[in-house]
């Protein structure tokens, strides 16, 4: 906005612009009256008030500018803010010539010229002293000048018409709120910067101005750390089916992260969506076989430094969205269109909130709104999800609540099946749901047959089990208090693994399985008697819990002398295998086991004790598949259930 340093300088030329108007007032009051020229008493009357106006106006430039005098007074503004104080200041000093000019043009016959002049001084020394066009939209300009430069992007150019507009603002032919929102030339309209920026979808009409491209510079450093240290890890792994997925997405991100010269990760503040989306996924895919890994931890760790600086810097023009949602709401006067926008609207709201929903998405919502089409997908979805986002018109056309079962059995399937049965069912299922979400008609009475068909599965081989297994977590949680809950425990354990700060990470995982073990423990009519309605908080619990006892049994494991990389590989499949089934029990065991032992005499036995630890079908025949070599016959047992 203006150089801090620049204050005195800035307050004097007002002071000289409020002295040079106020001779001109003077003149304008005191002048004698020539009626046969045309000029009234009431025409001297208007003139002087709107002299009088710009008086005014100066000083309410004065006040507004007298306490930015320093940079962490700047600091204090938003854009929109330090934007809004601009639009400000330059209606008044460009109003103020304009109607200097016009007075003076006018009533030429009193000789108004020298005043004038002695206006446009001052004038001309504050519009050079006060930044208009801010560093903002200057980053922007270098942007556009480099997209548009480049060959396949030149023949749609608009720096043309950007660059007249610059240069008619600089030499104050239009307000800077011209240059924004457009104005007219010789009946023409001339697009205003707001327009063009939007160009080939180069920025978003819903994304404030770039800031200065030094604030990407702490997340491309972030980037990079992330990938020098999954570097070697990724390419340990990468032929393992779950890595093989990501590992050229790795690549890519860690070659600009590399190269920062040739091309950045983040360049622009809608690339931070991306980053973040990559980011989630790589740590969801490590940390259930991984977590132990010191890089899982310094990743996780750098992963959550990229998000809460992209937080402070993802900026939402606020402004126009609530100026379009105004507009756009208007459209639906019926209460049953009302309530179906109102549903996605407080999505979009919450995810403006969140700082997670990307800028081209909320124009994808906005159109389809405009065009009363309901089917809105606000959120976005890992690829292999079909569970079904009910939109309101989804819910319209189908039984809703038949939709949210058939999301919750899918998840329930997700959670215990193995892998291989998992994917059967929901080839099946996606036959149905994937239909439903892209808002095709489907056979509703053979949907409905397949969600009973599966709710009867769940019932019998695992909602059954459900009040033993919160049995289990409740016990497993009395078993572990006095190492996990108590201060003695947790730092004797983090002496051991010499780790000061370990329960910075898993104080919050724990916090998590305890309130929904609360939950389920509150004898809560409505969770007591439908086993469907405690998967949710079952769920959490056990995920947290099993996901912290696997972890610190491999940490505690690897800590022993005699330990390889054999043993070690070894023992991470065995306990991966507890932790993919969810066997709270089994991992209670080896976690305490290990916490007791102070040496492993026998390596190979204590594999062997490990793995028949386990009553969990699932658990051993995946050790079954894991460790063929142990195959006591030739024939695989039918797994259905997935207790002991």
């Amino acid at each position: 906005m203006f150089d801090p340093k620049k204050l005195p300088a800035i307050q004097e030329e007002l002071e000289n612009l409020k002295k040079q108007l106020t001779f001109f007032y003077n003149r304008i009051e005191s002048i004698e009256l020539k009626p046969k020229f045309g000029f009234t008493k009431e025409d001297q009357d208007q003139a002087a008030g709107k002299v009088k106006s710009r008086i005014d106006d100066i000083d309410k430039i004065n006040e507004t500018i007298k306490d930015f005098d320093s940079e962490e007074a700047f600091e204090k503004l938003t854009q929109l803010e330090a934007l809004d104080t601009l639009f400000m200041i330059n209606d008044i000093f460009f109003g103020t010539l304009a109607e200097v000019e016009k007075i003076t043009y006018d009533y030429s016959i009193y000789n108004f010229e020298r005043y004038k002049n002695e206006i446009v001084k001052p004038l001309e020394e504050l519009n050079g002293l006060f930044e208009f066009i801010i560093p903002n939209i200057r980053s922007e300009v270098s942007i556009m000048e480099i997209y548009y430069r480049m060959p396949e992007n030149s023949e749609e150019t608009i720096l043309p018409e950007l660059n007249e507009i610059l240069s008619i603002l600089e030499k104050n032919e239009i307000s800077l709120r011209q240059f924004f929102n457009g104005f007219k030339h010789n009946e023409k309209q001339i697009a205003g910067y707001n327009e063009l920026r939007t160009k080939k979808n180069l920025f978003s009409r819903y994304q404030l101005y770039e800031g200065d491209p030094s604030q990407y510079d702490e997340l491309n450093t972030i980037i990079y750390h992330i990938c020098k240290t999954l570097e070697a890890f990724f390419s340990e792994l990468r032929t393992e089916a779950e890595f093989i997925k990501i590992y050229p997405q790795f690549e890519e991100v860690n070659e600009r992260a590399s190269n920062p010269k040739s091309q950045k990760n983040v360049a622009r503040m809608a690339e931070i969506f991306k980053l973040q989306s990559i980011f989630q996924t790589w740590i969801r895919i490590i940390r259930k076989k991984y977590s132990f890994r010191e890089e899982y931890k310094k990743a996780l760790k750098l992963s959550e430094d990229f998000n809460v600086l992209s937080k402070k810097i993802v900026t939402y023009n606020q402004v126009f969205f609530d100026t379009d949602e105004k507009k756009l709401s208007e459209k639906f006067p019926e209460e049953s269109e009302k309530k179906k926008y109102d549903i996605i609207m407080e999505e979009v709201r919450g995810c403006l909130k969140e700082k997670t929903i990307p800028f081209d998405r909320i124009e994808q919502v906005f159109q389809k709104l405009d065009k009363k089409d309901f089917h809105v997908i606000v959120r976005d979805k890992e690829a292999d999800d079909i569970t079904v986002t009910i939109t309101p018109t989804v819910a319209e056309k189908n039984d809703e609540d038949l939709l949210k079962k058939i999301n919750l059995i899918i998840q329930e399937i997700n959670f215990w099946y193995p892998q291989e049965s998992k994917l059967l069912k929901f080839e099946e299922i996606g036959r149905f749901t994937m239909k439903i979400e892209a808002n095709e008609s489907v056979d509703q009475e053979a949907f409905a047959k397949l969600v009973d068909t599966l709710d009867k599965e769940l019932d019998k081989f695992f909602r059954n089990g459900y009040d033993q297994l919160i049995h289990s977590l409740n016990v497993a949680m009395k078993n572990l208090s006095g190492i996990l809950f108590t201060k003695t425990g947790r730092d004797n354990l983090a002496s051991r693994m010499m780790d000061k700060d370990m329960w910075d990470f898993y104080s919050p995982m724990l916090t998590r399985v305890k309130r929904n073990l609360a939950i389920l423990n509150s004898g809560s009519p409505a969770i007591m008697k439908v086993n469907m309605n405690k998967f949710p908080f079952i769920k959490g619990a056990t995920e947290e819990l099993c996901q912290i006892l696997y972890d610190l049994s491999m940490r505690l494991f690897i800590l022993f002398d005699c330990g390889d990389r054999r043993s070690t590989a070894n023992m991470m499949n065995i306990l991966s295998a507890f932790n993919e089934f969810y066997d709270v029990s089994g991992l209670v065991i080896a976690f305490t086991t290990y916490y007791k032992q102070k040496s492993i005499p026998n390596l190979f036995a204590n594999e062997i004790r490990i793995k028949n630890v386990s009553k969990n079908r699932f658990v051993q025949g995946k050790l079954r598949i894991l460790f063929p070599a142990e195959k006591r016959d030739g024939k695989e047992e039918n797994l259905t259930t997935f207790g002991g």
